[in-house]
């Protein structure tokens, strides 16, 4: 049987630290939208360049931040978000702000895809 983590699309988060402007604009419609976030089966990772990192509400550190944001290509000193599938693979990418229902619209066409 598939465990719920293993079917979730992957929201990563990149930012230089928590007072970045998009950073701060996205986390809070991220926080207010959980119910969306949720139902579209996303678990959020937040990659920052210095700050808190995290999985979820799990935090991580150092060499994993690091290798999330040279697998994804995060530029330094920059904003950007990245919906990857369990494989992955890049789904939707935007190297500045974005609203959220674009993210939730890109997962949502790639499940009707499967």
């Amino acid at each position: 049987m598939t465990t719920t983590r293993q079917k979730q699309r992957l929201l990563i988060v990149f930012a230089p630290n928590q007072r970045d402007q998009d950073y701060t604009a996205f986390a809070r419609e991220l926080k207010d939208r959980s119910l969306d976030v949720a139902a579209a089966d996303v678990l959020v990772m937040e990659a920052l360049e210095s700050g808190r990192s995290r999985v979820g509400d799990t935090p991580i550190e150092g060499a994993a931040v690091k290798s999330v944001r040279t697998r994804f290509s995060a530029k330094d000193g920059a904003f950007s978000v990245v919906l990857a599938d369990k494989m992955g693979t890049v789904l939707f990418r935007a190297d500045h702000a974005v609203p959220l229902d674009d993210v939730l619209a890109a997962a949502k066409v790639k499940e009707e895809e499967i």
